[in-house]
């Protein structure tokens, strides 16, 4: 039976740990900061087994790792250079959503040549809507058309009925991680300074409009709008 470790029990780990423990060869393990999160997706479930961890105690981390066939890292990417290069050492394959990082792809000769695979970006974004968009270029290609231009909104934005938030948005994931990862997008001044300024315009109404509903959001948009400020400050200097 295949031993398949889970770091991280955030909001996009429950439906692949369902999927997971359907099958009747994997065992699965995971392993996170809050042990009731796991506990509650495994369920109890006799192929699955909980752990509570520190991704910071790199000696833990690194005895899961060594003891697992697969490593899913739904850990903030921060942390998947230091995962992939446990797996390197152990030659333990290794799968995470994130975004290939300039780190991650200096890993591709280690990976290689030890005879492991890390595959990145197969989630929902980036993953399946890479896929859904190569399908339809390939189609047009197949059909003599030509492609001159292609954008993709993926996921999150709610039916009508659903849209009950002062962001017309729902997070399946990080709410830091979108908010943060809005900069990747900005461009370059000035046109990036006036994004910036209109993000920070619609993070302080949206907090002006949940803050004295979610106590917790109020402090956790609250470092949003530091990173924000800094950050434009770096587009004004």
């Amino acid at each position: 039976m295949k031993k398949i470790l889970v770091l991280g029990a955030g909001m996009v780990s429950r439906p692949m740990i369902q999927y997971l423990l359907d099958q009747p060869d994997f065992h699965v393990i995971m392993a996170s900061r809050t042990v009731s999160k796991a506990e509650q997706m495994i369920h109890g479930h006799p192929q699955g087994e909980a752990h509570a961890l520190d991704v910071n105690d790199d000696k833990k981390v690194e005895d899961f790792v060594s003891k697992a066939d697969v490593v899913v890292s739904l850990l903030p990417y921060t942390y998947h250079v230091k995962v992939a290069e446990m797996c390197i050492k152990h030659k333990k394959q290794m799968i995470t959503t994130s975004y290939v990082s300039d780190a991650m792809r200096a890993l591709d000769k280690k990976a290689k040549t030890a005879g492991i695979l890390i595959l990145n970006e197969c989630g929902l974004d980036p993953g399946i809507d890479h896929m859904s968009a190569m399908r339809i270029i390939h189609d047009v290609e197949k059909n003599k058309g030509k492609v001159v231009s292609f954008r993709s909104t993926t996921g999150a934005l709610p039916s009508h009925e659903a849209n009950n938030n002062p962001f017309g948005y729902k997070f399946s994931w990080s709410p830091r991680g979108v908010l943060v990862g809005f900069f990747l997008h900005l461009g370059t001044p000035p046109n990036g300074l006036k994004m910036a300024k209109r993000f920070l315009s619609l993070v302080s109404n949206c907090l002006k409009t949940i803050s004295y509903r979610i106590s917790k959001a109020s402090e956790h948009l609250k470092t949003i709008r530091i990173v924000i400020l800094y950050r434009t400050k770096i587009f004004m200097d």
